[in-house]
């Protein structure tokens, strides 16, 4: 009987290791943003913090197109801004 079970044994013993040696882990310092789960086996490889930051989009005006940033800066005398280049 302990002959048959060499082999499963063996099978669960390098299962279980080849799990801890490949898992995923989070880059240390990350987190996930409050209220958002997380995706099933999704980890952290890297990432930027940042206080503020904006997206420029093309928008078009009366024929004219221009770089509209979104989210606006804050309303916040002497506030850094993404957008701005201060």
């Amino acid at each position: 009987m302990i002959r048959s079970l060499r082999p499963f044994l063996l099978g669960l013993l390098t299962a279980l290791t080849i799990s801890a040696v490949f898992g995923q882990t989070d880059q240390p310092g990350s987190k996930d943003y409050p209220g958002i789960s997380r995706m099933p086996s999704f980890s952290i490889s890297s990432y930027k913090y940042l206080q503020f930051d904006s997206f420029s989009f093309t928008v078009s005006e009366n024929g004219k197109e221009r770089k509209q940033p979104f989210p606006q800066c804050p309303p916040v005398k002497n506030a850094a801004c993404a957008t701005s280049g201060v």
